[in-house]
């Protein structure tokens, strides 16, 4: 089976800083069954404000960016790329430009992103690149109700199967969009496309069907038992997790706004995360550990395996983590979780690390 352990988009950086300083734009009157952070709150903290400049800067500082990212030079600056119409109105995709390629992760942040800045013509246009060219509709296909994890820039697949984060920051970007815009009507209908998605993700069947990396027989993306992220759904890995794809702050939001039926499980999936973060954090660098995490086995200690330089044990703790500390659960529940994301960078920088890349 092909090594699945997928490269980010260099939008993913900039999504993290947006998320965490704009999401505030999406707050709603419900607050979650537990946490004290902002969504429960209603007080969303500016961290570069915090530390000195003012919020003018920092708004000035993430127009800049977007404008640079969405509709800077195409041969030099942007990451997204208009493609022209079809019958549901404007395309648009983000391209990883290190690999030349399509990525459910990038095309996800880039939604993500435009729905935290307010720009529906450009997250409408990357949704209807996204249904149009990654988007499996036939039900005899393994990948069925799922996105292509990796296309070429003109649709054309480069793996069938999903990346389960592109999946869960699909349904969380529609959300916000149903929240911030009110729903359409088709794809546009924001609400009734993340329930779908939501739903596929829960309770997908088994299906085995041909890809174009050969067959694969693949179901749900989220394991019932330890209600824990797949780190595939694909039989040959389906027992596995990866703490860069656990999200607890989605899921909290996903037990308010999802499908009824399904709640009360978010609720849980949001507690296990967040129990799984604290306990997979490696004491001498504090990185989360990067994959290797077999679900039957975390109760028996199972520590996985650790890349010191691995881009998902990165995105574990600036995204994933500050993510849920400031948006969801507030500074003591997540306190472990904070500590751990100043520790790494403080020991990666004196361990000779600057940089990190995209693979």
């Amino acid at each position: 089976m092909q090594n699945r352990h997928m490269s980010r988009t260099n939008i993913g950086p900039t999504c993290a800083l947006i998320i965490v300083l704009c999401s505030g734009a999406t707050h709603a009157t419900e607050t979650p069954s537990e946490g004290s952070g902002a969504f429960a709150t209603g007080k969303y903290r500016n961290l570069f404000v915090e530390i000195g400049y003012s919020a003018q800067e920092v708004t000035a500082r993430i127009d800049r960016a977007f404008e640079q990212l969405f509709h800077g030079d195409p041969d030099t600056q942007a990451v997204y790329f208009p493609t022209g119409k079809n019958a549901n109105g404007p395309l648009a995709y983000i391209c990883d430009i290190h690999n030349n390629d399509v990525r459910s992760e990038g095309m996800s942040y880039g939604m993500m992103i435009a729905v935290q800045l307010d720009r529906k013509a450009e997250f409408d246009a990357i949704w209807n690149w996204a249904k149009t060219y990654m988007y499996h509709n036939d039900p005899n296909h393994s990948g069925y109700g799922y996105f292509s994890w990796s296309v070429k820039r003109d649709g054309k697949p480069n793996d069938e199967m999903p990346a389960p984060d592109g999946e869960e920051y699909f349904a969380m970007a529609l959300y916000f969009a149903s929240h911030r815009w009110g729903n359409g009507t088709g794809i546009y209908d924001y609400a009734a496309e993340a329930d779908r998605l939501l739903t596929h993700m829960r309770h997908r069947r088994l299906i085995t069907s041909p890809t174009v990396v050969g067959p694969r027989t693949a179901g749900g993306l989220f394991d019932p038992k330890h209600k824990m992220v797949r780190f595939t759904p694909d039989v040959d890995n389906r027992d596995h997790t990866d703490p860069s794809y656990h999200l607890p702050a989605f899921y909290e939001l996903w037990a308010l706004w999802g499908p009824k039926d399904d709640r009360s499980f978010w609720a849980e999936a949001a507690r296990a995360s967040r129990a799984f973060f604290q306990r997979v954090a490696q004491p001498q660098t504090a990185l989360q550990l990067a994959e290797g995490f077999r679900l039957h086995n975390i109760a028996q200690g199972d520590h996985g395996r650790l890349f010191v330089g691995d881009f998902d044990a990165h995105q574990s703790l600036a995204g994933d983590g500050s993510l849920d500390a400031n948006a969801a659960c507030g500074e003591r529940q997540c306190q472990v979780i904070c500590q751990t994301g100043d520790l790494a960078d403080f020991d990666l920088h004196r361990r000779g690390f600057t940089a990190y890349g995209s693979l």
